[in-house]
């Protein structure tokens, strides 16, 4: 009932017609907040530019610097040290580097570079290269070692401690059949295609066809010859005969291409002779085990003062070593070379006691032969 005593707030009314319309309070609210964000985004973001000139000038600064360092004289290649090369000089090594020289270090590739060197070299087996700023590079070398001198009926060459062909001294191929090889070797037998064209070739010559027509030729052949009337005395001697022929020919071979070892800087490794007529390439590899065997015969050899003129290796496993006195030891490398030194040693001092020489041991196989 007190209620009738508080004043009564007077509602100011709105007409009908403007009802409708936005409050212009409200109105005038919004026109300022609006106001406000222009004023806002119109600011200039000075951050942004600043860093965006300092970036410029950053990459300006190191494209100057890198021109600076790449046209430098000072960073190009000037000096080349090097380090463990025994049998690659200097001046060779210079030949296949030299086309980096007055090139900026940092632009040069030691990948290729030792890749380069070490196609160019194959004596080389391992190769370091470290670039010394501002204008040196350091190349250290692991040389593969030198053996032996491998000599053939092709030509002369150096094999290493693996097997490995290291270096052509000669290589001229000739014509000397496997036919040829195996007569020399005394392995081919007196109805060999070899002998079977010999005796053809003599039956041709005594005939001595001058107008006959080759059908002609054929007919007189097939009507007189026949190899199989040929005595076996005969064909046994046209056998010896040509292996006589064949090893002079042979050894007139080995004199040569040896020969061309004699200025060579390995012209003191030993030497082995091998009967076959084959073109080694750099870094082939040849017979590994008959290696092994001659590498450690030559130290059997040097212990007791053995001399020797030859070393020979012929087939598949022998190895023949020729003494000064023209006596053969025959070795092979299917057995371990302990059990053949010593079975050597235990036939040649049977033969001494009886008083009996030798003119070959053949120790290659668990059955010891002895030619006198």
């Amino acid at each position: 009932m007190f209620k009738i005593f508080n004043k009564k707030r007077k509602i100011k009314s709105i007409p009908k017609k403007d009802r409708h319309k936005p409050s212009l309070i409200l109105t005038k609210d919004i026109d300022k907040s609006f106001s406000k964000k222009n004023r806002n985004k119109s600011h200039i973001n000075f951050k942004a530019i600043f860093f965006g000139i300092f970036g410029i000038l950053l990459l300006l600064g190191i494209i100057y610097l890198f021109n600076l360092f790449f046209t430098n004289s000072n960073y190009k290649l000037q000096s080349i040290i090097l380090l463990g090369n025994k049998t690659v000089t200097e001046e060779e090594i210079v030949g296949v580097v030299g086309s980096n020289k007055d090139k900026n270090l940092l632009l040069i590739n030691t990948n290729e570079l030792s890749a380069e060197i070490i196609k160019a070299f194959p004596i080389i087996n391992g190769i370091d290269i470290t670039k010394l700023y501002p204008n040196k590079i350091l190349i250290k070398f692991n040389e593969r070692e030198p053996k032996m001198n491998y000599i053939n009926l092709n030509g002369a060459y150096v094999i290493d401690a693996k097997g490995y062909v290291l270096t052509k001294v000669k290589s001229q191929p000739i014509d000397f059949s496997e036919e040829k090889i195996a007569v020399a070797r005394g392995v081919s037998d007196y109805n060999s295609k070899i002998i079977k064209e010999y005796f053809l070739a003599e039956f041709i010559k005594s005939k001595k066809f001058t107008t006959e027509t080759e059908e002609e030729k054929q007919k007189i052949i097939l009507a007189e010859y026949n190899f199989d009337n040929i005595a076996q005395a005969n064909k046994l001697g046209v056998l010896e005969q040509l292996r006589q022929e064949y090893l002079r020919e042979i050894t007139d071979i080995f004199t040569k291409n040896a020969n061309s070892i004699l200025a060579s800087k390995n012209k003191d490794l030993p030497k082995v002779y091998v009967l076959e007529n084959k073109e080694w390439e750099g870094d082939e590899q040849v017979n590994i085990d008959k290696e092994n065997l001659s590498l450690t015969l030559f130290t059997y050899l040097s212990a007791r003062n053995m001399e020797y003129n030859q070393f020979r290796w012929e087939g598949a496993i022998i190895v023949k070593v020729i003494l000064k006195d023209e006596r053969t030891i025959i070795f092979g490398t299917t057995r371990g070379l302990t059990e053949q030194w010593e079975d050597y040693l235990l036939v040649l001092n049977d033969l001494t006691k009886r008083g009996k020489g030798y003119s070959s041991i053949d120790v290659s196989s668990t059955k010891v032969s002895v030619t006198n």
